[in-house]
């Protein structure tokens, strides 16, 4: 595993360009067939069909969601702490029992959506362990030590008589 991940703006968007080829594949394919001869409730290739469509699309969703969130934190429309928050990506729904009774062409789709799924969910893990640890409060805690030091200094202020030039805020 490298020591670093870097996700850069051009992979996110090959990866998003490549969760909406899925995503529109998903959508003709999972199309709602046409009413069935048969009663409601005995129809059961279109109700997996159903299934597994409502899956794919879930786990799309997800996933373009998540890279949404990464674009929106290299156009800085959102700071790390919060794409921290937003790129908590769901795990993907495991196939139904019934899958094995769609199609080949709708199976090799779930299975490229799945796939995808797990590569993101590698990339984020991947990334979340090599990435730089920070949460909201730390943000915070820096903001404040910026503006303390931009801030005039106060007369009335305590003096510091140790002579200690530590900054009060920053952990020992």
């Amino acid at each position: 595993m490298p020591s670093t991940v870097t996700i850069k703006p051009r992979i996110v968007e090959g990866l998003r360009r490549e969760a909406l080829a899925l995503s529109s594949e998903v959508a003709v394919t999972f199309a709602p067939l046409p009413a069935p001869a048969a009663p409601a409730g005995k129809d059961e290739r279109r109700s997996v069909m159903a299934q597994e469509g409502l899956r794919a699309a879930t786990t799309l969703i997800a996933a373009l969601t998540w890279l949404d969130a990464y674009q929106a934190f290299f156009r800085r429309e959102i700071g790390r702490a919060e794409l921290s928050h937003r790129t908590r990506l769901p795990a993907a729904a495991a196939p139904s029992p019934q899958s094995h009774r769609l199609d080949p062409a709708a199976r090799r789709l779930c299975d490229a959506t799945r796939q995808f799924h797990e590569r993101l969910s590698r990339l984020d893990e991947t990334w979340r362990l090599t990435a730089p640890c920070t949460s909201a409060a730390s943000e915070a805690l820096q903001r404040l030590r910026e503006r303390m030091k931009r801030a005039p200094s106060d007369p009335r202020a305590p003096s510091n008589s140790t002579g200690d030039t530590r900054d009060p805020i920053s952990p020992a």
